[in-house]
């Protein structure tokens, strides 16, 4: 989806996405499983995932054009 000379680029944004998300949804799974219980935590990690899945095929790539 990125140009070959912008992939390291896109791969460490990718890695600080992850990096900067992974801590507050652990809390925040961590927080739920406190208050709700389990299922309830399960369940909205679930939810979140399936519209994760559907806003990701969504996505339409970049049609590129080929210059003879």
């Amino acid at each position: 989806m990125v140009p070959d000379e912008k992939r390291g680029t896109a791969y460490g944004l990718y890695n600080l996405a992850f990096g900067i998300t992974v801590f507050p949804a652990s809390l925040l799974f961590g927080l739920v499983w406190n208050q709700f219980g389990a299922a309830t935590a399960f369940l909205a990690s679930g939810c979140v995932s399936v519209l994760a899945i559907v806003l990701l095929l969504s996505i339409k790539p970049r049609k590129e054009t080929i210059e003879t």
